[in-house]
């Protein structure tokens, strides 16, 4: 069994932290021990099942959290999905991908199959199994994440267990955490930016995992779990500023998806906070760049990190966390992929100081305070398909999305 799995990094912690709190949900928690039990019972009972692919929906949760780590080390392919999407939207990424089964928040032991129905009879986890009875010999699934964009034109990117974790070493080497930390979970963990930095690496160093506790809570989570690392949206961490939402015990903020205010990142640091904003693709596993006061904000690629620039100034990054491949698309893969370098879409350069400086992207792809990504030629398409319209723009006006028509 390699070390660079979830199946190592689930045991490496339940060793060195067994009664360490690693999951908080409201008034449950769940100890690092706890957590690798469950999470190898879980994988025992999904090997019962013969085909390949599970569909995983459903925002964060303990239950999801032991579904996708189980899943995973049971040697099953998992799709992730956003919980919010319109039902007409999720069939189109699920016409995409094929999965052989469904397996929703609403469902802890009881898997669907790929058109929605209960398969009957299913055992639950076994009771009378543990840890010690998981065969880790068998190889780990892949991760499946989708790409932004409308759902017709969303790639399904294939990621390993050896590439999340590889980004997750990064975020430590320049990022803070212990055991005696917090981390609030509040982004989506389909996002390669929500799942690395609020699940994956605060697991990883021995931290809790503050799991919110839903929309109607989110503005007042920090409040309730005190946690003293938060990543974040910069739309949400606004959100979190207006509410006056900021508890005590927060020390670092962790910013990704989109560019946050530099006005909002001075004055949270006037104001004693650590601040961190990262630049990161879901095709190279999430890590790619940190900012920070020390490096007066502007980019570093990470150690391990390769960064080269085209003729053109699209940025080309190379690293052990580079995607295998967009799922059956191998035409698009070589588009994408050469020589080893995965090319990003966005434009930029490095100055003489090796700092990256991002000046724009190549595939009009818009990032939105609230960690969206449009694609602004399918927006201003649709406008201009109006015949009252002779023209359209879309960009970011005073923080908010804006179409300007004539």
């Amino acid at each position: 069994m390699s070390e660079n799995t979830f199946y190592s990094l689930l045991k490496k912690s339940a060793e060195s932290y067994p009664d360490s709190t690693a999951i908080l949900y409201d008034t449950y928690a769940i100890t690092y021990a706890g957590l690798f039990r469950d999470c190898c019972k879980k994988a025992i009972y999904f090997r019962q099942f013969d085909r390949k692919r599970i569909a995983l929906i459903g925002p964060a949760s303990y239950r999801w959290i032991v579904n996708f780590f189980g899943a995973i080390m049971a040697g099953k392919d998992v799709v992730l999905l956003d919980s919010f999407l319109a039902s007409a939207e999720r069939h189109i990424l699920l016409d995409k991908v094929r999965p052989d089964y469904i397996l929703s928040y609403t469902m802890q032991y009881i898997l669907a199959d790929s058109d929605g129905l209960t398969i009957e009879n299913v055992s639950h986890d076994e009771e009378n199994c543990d840890e010690s009875d998981f065969d880790a010999s068998v190889s780990e699934g892949n991760i499946l994440f989708f790409t932004s964009g409308t759902s017709e034109l969303a790639k399904a990117v294939v990621l390993t267990s050896a590439n999340l974790n590889f980004s997750t070493s990064l975020v430590s080497s320049k990022i803070a955490c212990s055991s005696s930390d917090r981390v609030l979970s509040v982004l989506p963990p389909n996002h390669v930016f929500g799942l690395i930095y609020s699940i994956l690496w605060p697991l990883s160093c021995g931290a809790c995992v503050c799991i919110s506790r839903g929309i109607k809570h989110i503005s007042f989570d920090t409040i309730y779990y005190n946690p003293s690392i938060l990543p974040v949206f910069p739309a949400l961490l606004e959100g979190y500023i207006r509410f006056n939402s900021m508890n005590a015990e927060l020390k670092t903020i962790i910013v990704g998806e989109s560019k946050c205010s530099d006005r909002i990142i001075s004055e949270l640091e006037d104001d004693g906070y650590n601040v961190y904003s990262v630049y990161g693709l879901t095709a190279a596993s999430g890590g790619i760049a940190v900012s920070s006061k020390a490096t007066d904000h502007k980019l570093v690629p990470y150690d391990g990190i390769t960064i080269s620039i085209a003729d053109d100034d699209e940025i080309f990054i190379k690293s052990a966390g580079i995607m295998q491949c967009y799922d059956n698309d191998e035409a698009q893969t070589k588009e994408v992929i050469s020589n080893g370098f995965l090319h990003s879409g966005d434009l930029g350069y490095l100055d003489d100081e090796g700092h990256l400086i991002i000046t724009g992207s190549k595939k009009n792809i818009l990032a939105l305070p609230n960690g969206e990504k449009i694609n602004c030629l399918e927006v201003e398409e649709f406008f201009n398909a109006n015949d009252s319209i002779d023209e359209s723009a879309i960009g970011i006006l005073h923080g908010s999305c804006t179409i300007w028509i004539s």
